[in-house]
């Protein structure tokens, strides 16, 4: 919870400790930060968990994503663009992003979460699947990538299973 954001001021005093000048002495405000190099790092994805298996029927409901921010916070507004793609039979999550178009893009300004419905429509039937993967990138104002890889975040793979069957993905 701790930022490492620092305000400091000057005041002048004279020897008996009264401020001198106008507005008490006292200069204006500035700002500094203090970040260890080590710091910098990309978002990081928190839920659904990856590799995750929910039932078909959850996945009927709203699903919620959510990451952490990217670190250090950059000055002014964040988009984070939710990206979900659905596998094919035969697919890996690489695969998925390189040819299917997203089922699922949407962005969110400033927040590290955001509720999308309508993922699941089932049954799964071939040649697509009940698995899917998803990615977050962080974009600037101007929408140009902002921190490592582009802005973007590993991927994470969930996927929605009949109750009868116990397939993980």
């Amino acid at each position: 919870p701790y930022l490492c954001d620092f305000v400091w001021q000057v005041q002048a005093l004279n020897r008996e400790g009264k401020p001198m000048g106008n507005n008490e002495g006292k200069s204006d405000v500035f700002m500094f930060g203090a970040q260890d190099a080590g710091t910098s790092k990309s978002i990081s994805l928190v839920a659904p968990e990856n590799n995750k298996s929910i039932s078909q029927k959850d996945a009927q409901n709203p699903i919620k994503f959510r990451w952490t921010p990217i670190i250090p916070k950059p000055v002014g507004e964040i988009t984070y663009r939710l990206k979900v793609w659905q596998l094919m039979q035969g697919q890996n999550g690489t695969a998925a992003m390189r040819t299917n178009p997203p089922i699922v893009t949407k962005d969110v300004e400033n927040i590290t979460q955001t509720v999308v419905t309508g993922i699941y429509t089932g049954p799964c039937r071939s040649p697509y699947l009940c698995d899917f993967v998803w990615q977050v990138q962080a974009l600037n104002r101007e929408g140009k990538p902002i921190g490592n890889n582009e802005g973007k975040s590993d991927v994470f793979m969930f996927g929605a299973q009949d109750a009868g069957t116990s397939k993980s993905i």
